[in-house]
């Protein structure tokens, strides 16, 4: 009889282990996953403020695409879009544009995104300001 509830115990204490264990295997999957998709979104984010400071140096004639490595383990994809827009004299010094930037997380494949609307004037210097921004897949 004695035995008998040992086993037991011991059925049980080995089932909590192995509950425990796989809780923590859970754990640290999920903390890596968070990992990988920050990285991308800094990578995705990084880029967007590159496209930014690219568009205040040297503004856009035309569609400009960039890729870059963005730290260790990230990539970022950047494509600015001027919006194809009918201009009159008055309106050839403000017009808007689109930065879409994308981070890859390279060893897992984890890609996040950034799109941010501009808007920008060009009296005397060039100011450019961010209307809108979002996350949408492009």
């Amino acid at each position: 009889m004695l035995a008998l509830w040992l086993l037991l115990a011991f059925s049980g204490l080995a089932a909590a282990a192995a509950g425990l264990v796989s809780a923590a295997a859970h754990t640290g999957r999920t903390a890596e996953r968070y990992r990988e998709g920050l990285a991308a979104q800094y990578a995705a984010e990084s880029g967007a403020v590159w496209g930014l400071l690219y568009i205040k140096e040297y503004g856009l004639a035309e569609e400009h695409r960039a890729s870059f490595p963005c730290g260790p383990g990230t990539e970022t994809e950047v494509r600015l879009v001027r919006a194809a827009e009918e201009e009159t004299p008055e309106e050839a010094a403000h017009w808007t544009g689109t930065v879409y930037a994308r981070g890859l997380e390279t060893a897992s494949g984890v890609l996040r995104y950034t799109v941010l609307t501009v808007d920008v004037a060009e009296d005397g210097g060039r100011t450019v300001t961010v209307k809108e921004a979002g996350n949408e897949k492009w």
